[in-house]
């Protein structure tokens, strides 16, 4: 089996594997996603990842104060690298 860098991944096919991997109808499986990009420092997917979270489920609007998060922390990492 040959192992690539999840990092070099685009978010759309990754997000495709990984809810084909996982049942995309179960939330806490939907916040593994988010946490694995997250793990990864890849802050804006894991943003982009947990708003269609909320999207789809509606009833983890209280996870909007995370996407703020990730959003700061996306915007620290680009300072970082400048």
């Amino acid at each position: 089996a040959m192992k690539i860098a999840t990092s070099s991944i685009p978010r759309e096919q990754l997000s495709k594997m990984l809810t084909n991997a996982l049942d995309a109808k179960n939330p806490d499986h939907r916040i593994r996603i988010v946490r694995l990009y997250m793990q990864s420092e890849r802050y804006p997917d894991a943003r982009e990842e947990l708003k269609q979270v909320i999207k789809d489920f509606p009833a983890l609007e209280h996870l909007k104060d995370t996407v703020k998060e990730l959003n700061q922390l996306s915007a620290q990492r680009f300072l970082k690298e400048i």
